[in-house]
């Protein structure tokens, strides 16, 4: 018996479009084609770009570096000098912050949900908030009106981030403990993450775990602090 077959209708079909990442790129000057938002290609970096904007974040933190002349010209304006290097850390550490939580909102009130509570103070809380919402819901994120815009700041941020911290070499040493041995000396090279003092090998699929124990880290810090003046 032949089955009927019926005549393929406009929404059936699966358009083929350049991919809406800024900065997605074939290799010959052109985006990559895809059925999605974005190109898989492109989908994988954003991704792996919202756990390292969560490590700059970290590394600032933990290390309160003075920035270098090339990152300083990021954000100084003709009034505006950081006299200590805890001023610049602390004023880089508030921008990640705040462009989490904008584009966390940003995509809750797309998806229809309520305004993410914010915790007041305390911003490794609500970095680490933003974060797991917007890995959670990252294909919506991709496909959102503002996907291009969002993936352009978390990737323009990061790029300043690195080029202040001077983290622009093959090799650089991570701010979070090895999770073995549990001392600093996680050395990140091209691929890996390497213990320096006990030789355990992580592999970079690890980074999300790595950055949300520092983050946690940041956070117990924090509530102690917090209950200390209370207590006081």
């Amino acid at each position: 018996m032949k089955l009927r077959t019926f005549p393929e209708s406009e929404t059936q079909r699966t358009a083929v479009h350049p991919c809406a990442h800024p900065r997605c790129d074939d290799g010959y000057g052109n985006r990559r084609l895809t059925t999605q938002t974005m190109c898989d290609h492109c989908r994988n970096h954003y991704r792996k770009q919202l756990d390292w904007l969560v490590l700059d974040y970290v590394t600032i933190k933990a290390t309160l570096p003075a920035p270098t002349s090339s990152g300083e010209k990021v954000r100084r304006s003709a009034r505006q000098s950081f006299g200590h290097p805890r001023e610049w850390a602390s004023d880089r550490a508030a921008l990640i912050a705040q462009v989490f939580n904008e584009h966390e909102d940003a995509l809750r009130e797309t998806l229809a949900l309520k305004p993410s509570m914010n915790p007041h103070g305390n911003e490794a809380r609500l970095i680490n908030d933003a974060h797991r919402f917007l890995t959670d819901h990252f294909t919506d994120l991709c496909q959102s009106p503002d996907s291009a815009d969002i993936a352009e700041s978390i990737s323009e941020l990061h790029h300043q981030n690195r080029s202040a911290l001077g983290l622009t070499r093959l090799a650089r040493r991570l701010p979070m403990p090895c999770p073995d041995c549990e001392t600093v000396a996680l050395v990140q090279s091209v691929g890996q993450i390497d213990c320096h003092s006990c030789g355990r090998v992580v592999k970079e699929d690890l980074y999300p775990l790595l950055t949300r124990m520092a983050l946690d880290a940041l956070i117990d810090e924090y509530d102690r602090a917090r209950t200390d003046e209370e207590t006081a």
